[in-house]
């Protein structure tokens, strides 16, 4: 995972809401209920809200399973679980094998969305890539840090209608 790349979305991202969504309370840090972690969450009267930054990350497959994993072990959290899953360029431009595993966490959070009536997933796509500095499976050169805020302010944008 390109830890610098999905930081620097993290934190785009998380103003941006902050901003937007001013009755969720967002955090980058810590948890918002234990066993439920993610690279950013929000929390409200009603739900634990947590969002995923998937740059280059090997199996994003892991993120959706270890929530699907505490409710499925029989986890009781208070609130519902809204889960959303953002993918980089990443996965639609390289191996198959990449693709396919984008596909399949998100079968798998859609699948059990189907189950749980506690627990809801989303995915959305940035658009961007991973710089090749911090990976080295892709060919591009890094994009200009405007792009790439323009890129994570853009996936922001589409949160708050997924929330409301």
């Amino acid at each position: 995972m390109t830890k610098e790349e999905t930081r620097f979305a993290t934190q785009v991202i998380l103003d941006y809401l902050e901003e937007m969504l001013v009755p969720v309370e967002w955090s980058d840090e810590g948890s918002p209920a234990e066993g439920l972690q993610a690279d950013i969450y929000g929390e409200t009267q009603q739900s634990y809200i947590l969002i995923e930054i998937e740059m280059a990350r090997e199996d994003p497959v892991e993120n959706v399973g270890k929530t699907i994993y505490e409710i499925e072990e029989g986890t009781m959290f208070e609130k519902q679980v809204r889960q959303i899953q953002i993918f980089s360029e990443f996965y639609r431009k390289t191996t198959d094998s990449k693709k396919r595993r984008q596909d399949t966490a998100i079968f798998i959070g859609e699948h059990f969305a189907e189950q749980f009536s506690c627990y809801e997933y989303h995915s959305l796509e940035l658009g961007t890539t991973p710089s090749r500095e911090s990976s080295n499976h892709l060919p591009d050169e890094p994009e200009p840090e405007p792009d790439r805020k323009r890129h994570a302010r853009e996936v922001a944008d589409e949160i708050p209608q997924i929330l409301l």
